[in-house]
């Protein structure tokens, strides 16, 4: 047998998962971008306290090769201004995940600069989701609801249950007038 480069006996790790459960974190880095046809702003978070904290360096950390993903991420959808009952659930919940960070940050008021987010203080908790690719499925964990530090520490939240995968429906089902479901409905907010 021919000797490959880059041969070095390593054992392969095996991905740690965060546990489902409500975190305190700090943002390291916040930008808006576009997803499609609407903005968020991605939030790029690692918990800052207890036995999970530093677990998205060490995930980062961990990863090989050149498409390094940084895991810990919190979208929140901005606001369109559009006048729709979608837009003004999203406006609530873009009003909440300010409101959060305000009162875990003292003295910090929003000035409409994501970069003053970074250094910012964060709870928020995680849920199972289900995911599909290429015909097969498991789950992961996804960071979801944002609260307050505080209300993290004295326990005021309500843990969100699994999100498994929306089922299909079937061609033959007519929906009359109402044209087909829309695929970016409230069941897939971040929030």
């Amino acid at each position: 047998m021919k000797q490959f480069s880059g041969y070095a006996p390593q054992k392969m790790q095996i991905k740690e998962t965060l546990p489902v459960g409500a975190y305190v974190s700090v943002i390291k880095d916040a930008e808006e971008v576009e997803i499609g046809s609407y903005h968020a702003l991605v939030l790029l978070v690692d918990i800052a306290e207890g036995e999970q904290k530093d677990f998205f360096l060490r995930d980062y950390k961990a990863q090989d090769g050149e498409d390094k993903k940084w895991r810990g991420r919190l979208f929140v959808n901005v606001p369109t201004d559009d006048g729709s009952e979608k837009d003004a659930l999203t406006k609530r919940i873009f009003n909440d995940t300010i409101a959060c960070i305000e009162d875990s940050n003292p003295g910090y008021h929003w000035n409409w600069d994501e970069k003053s987010l970074k250094g910012r203080r964060i709870g928020h908790l995680s849920r199972e989701k289900e995911w599909e690719f290429n015909g097969k499925t498991g789950w992961r964990t996804e960071l979801c609801f944002v609260k307050s530090v505080d209300d993290i520490h004295n326990g005021r939240y309500k843990m969100p249950q699994r999100k498994p995968l929306a089922k299909s429906v079937s061609s033959d089902i007519s929906y009359g007038s109402f044209g087909e479901p829309d695929p970016q409905g409230d069941e897939d907010l971040p929030f």
